[in-house]
């Protein structure tokens, strides 16, 4: 991806205003979670995605009792048991 500036303000409410195209190219929406990471006097947002907890991969995740866990990790327990 090329890499584009934009400058942002804050609201009121101190939260940060990502310009509408931005949120658009990278398909973030009301209520999507961002993950931020701060690296000295560098601010990352990243746009949150699911993980299973156990391998770490983001395909096929179901939610169980508020944890991620892929398929193919389900299948491994199961043949344990």
């Amino acid at each position: 991806m090329k890499a584009m500036a934009y400058v942002s303000e804050q609201d009121s409410l101190e939260g940060i205003i990502l310009p509408a195209d931005l949120k658009k190219l990278m398909n973030i929406h009301i209520d999507d979670p961002l993950e931020v990471y701060v690296d000295e006097e560098i601010l990352i947002l990243k746009k949150c995605v699911a993980r299973c907890v156990l391998c770490e991969c983001t395909g096929d995740i179901i939610e169980y009792k508020g944890r991620n866990v892929c398929t193919d990790c389900i299948e491994k327990l199961k043949s344990r048991v």
